[in-house]
Formats: C-alpha cells, sequence, structure tokens
C-alpha cells in the first residue's frame, strides 16, 4: 500500500486500520495496525507517511474538531497513551494521561470546545458481571497535552461501564450510556447522577461525522442523532434486525 504525506492544510476526512503487509505470519495481526486516511477527492486508503509514535496495537481514538488521536501503548511503560495529530496526521506527538490502569483495553477521546475527555475501559478488579467496564476518566483543556484524573472506578459505584462513547455535549455536561442506564455529570466529569430514571442497556452511541449517533440495545431500529449532544433528532431503519 501507497503511502500518504498530507499537505498543509489537509484534514484527516476518517482513519481505518490495515494490516501490516511486514508482520511475521505467526504473529497477531492485530498487533501490526497502521492508521491510514481516506483521500477526499478518490476515496482510495492510504497508510500515513508518519504514524503515531506508539506501540501495537494501536486502534483509533476519536476526533475533536480539527485533533486525531490514536491510542496504544507508550512504549517505556507499556501503559495506555495517547497519540494526537493537528495537523492532520503530517506529526504526531505523545499525550499521556496519567495513571492508566495495567488492565486498560485503550483510550478513547471525545470534546468539544476546549474540553477534551479520554475515557479509559477496561477489564474491572472487582466487578466480574461488568463486560464493558470504564476505569477511568481523564480531562484536558489544552487539546491533549496534559490530563486531570477526575472520576476513577471504585466498586459499586456506577456508571462502572461504558457502552460506545461518552457525550460531551455543548451545554457542558458529559453522558455515559452503561449497562445499567444512562449517567450524566454537570461537575466536569467528577460525579455522575442516574439520568431520568434509567435502567438496564440504554443503547450506545458512537462518534460520527456528523456528531453523535445513538442506537438502542435491541436492534429494533430506532436511532438518535444530535451535533451538539443536547439536542437529538429521532429516526427509524426498516423494522429491526
Amino acid at each position: 500500500m501507497k503511502k500518504f504525506q498530507p499537505r498543509p492544510g489537509f484534514v484527516v476526512q476518517a482513519y481505518r486500520f490495515a494490516l501490516d503487509p511486514n508482520a511475521a505470519e505467526e504473529r497477531n495481526n492485530c498487533e501490526h495496525a497502521r492508521v491510514l486516511t481516506i483521500l477526499p477527492t478518490t476515496g482510495e486508503f492510504r497508510a500515513l507517511a508518519t504514524q503515531p509514535p506508539l506501540k501495537p496495537p494501536v486502534v483509533p481514538a476519536g476526533q475533536a474538531e480539527d485533533l486525531v488521536f490514536a491510542s496504544g501503548r507508550d512504549s517505556h511503560s507499556g501503559r495506555a497513551a495517547l497519540a494526537v495529530s493537528d495537523d492532520g496526521g503530517r506529526s504526531w506527538r505523545l499525550s499521556r494521561p496519567t495513571e492508566t490502569g495495567e488492565s486498560a483495553w485503550a483510550l478513547h477521546v471525545t470534546g468539544t470546545g476546549n474540553v477534551l475527555y479520554a475515557a479509559e475501559p477496561g477489564e474491572l478488579p472487582d466487578e466480574e458481571d461488568v463486560k464493558n467496564g470504564l476505569l477511568a476518566l481523564h480531562r484536558s483543556t489544552d487539546g491533549g497535552g496534559t490530563w486531570e484524573r477526575v472520576w476513577e472506578h471504585r466498586k459499586g459505584v456506577d456508571p462502572r461501564s461504558l457502552l460506545g462513547s461518552p457525550i460531551a455535549a455543548a451545554d457542558g455536561s458529559l453522558t455515559i450510556h452503561s449497562e445499567d442506564g444512562v449517567w450524566r455529570s454537570t461537575d466536569g466529569g467528577r460525579s455522575f447522577a442516574r439520568h431520568r430514571n434509567s435502567g438496564g442497556m440504554s443503547g450506545s452511541v458512537t462518534t460520527t461525522a456528523l456528531g453523535y449517533l445513538w442506537g438502542d440495545s435491541f436492534g429494533a431500529g430506532s436511532w438518535r442523532i444530535s451535533t451538539d449532544g443536547v439536542h437529538w433528532t429521532r429516526f427509524e431503519l426498516g423494522n429491526g434486525t
């Protein structure tokens, strides 16, 4: 696959992952992913000439305005870390949330304005009934230059899990869809309250080029989309699956 060096002003429209063709066949292919970009004029995939300075496995970690994030392992500590590009993937710098857990799977970034949140999903040490554990939340107000650990898992304290991406809304709130309802914070992710008496599986959220996309948990074909995390438009697709 050809390598691509973005021009100044180029914005990564989307990014995906491909296996490294030089990887040894006996190794786990997931460990050799590279960041790809989609060329806006042709729709072709190209591997970025400059890859994030992370140890594999490297996974997508979200986009926030002009910032693109990837998640992998810090080469020194082996802990989960981020790399961020503010020039469309021409260059990357490390972005290390403090004290990420040994059992963290990866990091995912979402944000609005000058505030970013990095969610740290992973296996909880003492919650065997939770499948999609949430270990911690980190907050940044300088584009990922520094992070503050604002929330961390405590046994029996919700939200204990995370389904999809947190919603960093334009009104300053942070919302998490979990395995046990929806949880909302109005103090920068430091504390959460159950939202509108929700309970059980309450759907999951992904981030798209158009904003946040919510889908129900049971394949009923119900969806909602929002550009600001506050106002939502509901739509249906078929009769569900």
